[in-house]
């Protein structure tokens, strides 16, 4: 697919939403695909998580990974500097963030730090504890696939949920609608892209020849279970 440089995120949001149908329609995987979102949304409704997903886990699952890239410490401190650079609100979009933790933890440490933020997630089911009901600034009932972006962010990060929930055929433009959506210097954090060697270099080097910056960090503590998986970090350039 030929490089594309979008003028803003809804230009790269359609652009992607329609390669994403028309590869399902192509497959004939529309139908079958429509049947497990809603079977999705249906098991979202009882919160069945391996873990709370806040803020700490999600630290403990990318901090490795930033501190390799020379990004920042931690989440935290990764966006502090990007508040610092630019003195514009960061605005971050948690894609799966069940109840809400994380978005909620990150929101509480910023007013203490008064770093402005704006903080969205995205889920299939509205599973927002009260507290993260109060300090979320706009929650997304949707799936990632049919969600129309309309700004850009400083941060957006997926932990073994809506992008490795959806079928294998999507993902590649599943990833680059949402890598498109980044602002200058921002970054994707996705965890639980699991690929042969030769997988991930093929991955990477498609999303260099998109002009991004794409590793794969290994021997990344997994939340869920005791093993090491992988860490894919997106940044735009």
């Amino acid at each position: 697919m030929p490089r594309i440089t979008p003028r803003s995120p809804i230009k790269a949001s359609n652009h992607f939403s329609r390669l994403i149908k028309s590869v399902l329609d192509k497959r004939h995987e529309t139908a079958s695909h429509k049947t497990y979102l809603k079977t999705m949304a249906e098991k979202d409704k009882f919160q069945e998580w391996p873990i709370k997903r806040n803020l700490q886990e999600y630290n403990d699952c990318f901090s490795i990974a930033l501190q390799k890239l020379r990004l920042g410490r931690d989440i935290p401190d990764y966006l502090k500097r990007r508040y610092q650079r630019t003195k514009e609100p960061v605005i971050v979009l948690d894609l799966g963030g069940g109840a809400g933790y994380f978005l909620a933890d990150l929101k509480k440490l910023f007013n203490s730090q008064q770093i402005p933020s704006k903080l969205e997630s995205l889920s299939l089911y509205d599973n927002l504890s009260p507290e993260s009901q109060r300090l979320i600034d706009k929650k997304h009932i949707i799936s990632a696939s049919e969600q129309k972006l309309t700004k850009k962010y400083d941060l957006i990060v997926d932990v073994f949920s809506a992008i490795n929930f959806e079928f294998d055929s999507v993902k590649k433009n599943l990833i680059l609608k949402y890598a498109y959506s980044l602002k200058k210097g921002g970054t994707l954090l996705l965890a639980g892209i699991y690929k042969s060697p030769e997988s991930k270099n093929n991955i990477s080097a498609h999303l260099r020849k998109q002009g991004f910056i794409a590793e794969f960090i290994d021997q990344i503590d997994n939340p869920f279970v005791n093993d090491k998986k992988t860490v894919l970090v997106i940044t735009r350039k």
